[in-house]
């Protein structure tokens, strides 16, 4: 399964039927959550567009950073443990 964020600009999320993210490889009677509890929570993946998120037990390091305003917690994984949070690191976010 993979986790995608939407653009966070109002074309992409209004043509992403107002989700801020979305879960692909999932059949369609699945519904997960699409929105964030605060809409203004955006989401930056380091060196990907995506993240994956299994069923396999070995996927590649993986770091996330989500952001509230001036607030912010990045969560990183090795690949074989599960996400954590993790010091800052001064790579550049991609969408």
């Amino acid at each position: 399964m993979i986790w995608q964020p939407v653009a966070n600009d109002a074309a992409a999320a209004a043509s992403e039927g107002g989700a801020d993210f979305r879960f692909i490889g999932l059949p369609p009677s699945n519904t997960l959550p699409k929105r964030w509890l605060d809409r203004a929570v955006t989401a930056d993946i380091v060196g990907a567009q995506a993240l994956v998120l299994g069923p396999e037990p070995i996927i590649g390091a993986q770091r996330l950073t989500l952001r509230l305003e001036e607030q912010h917690l990045t969560l990183a994984t090795d690949g074989l443990g599960p996400f954590a949070v993790v010091a800052d690191a001064p790579a550049q976010a991609t969408r």
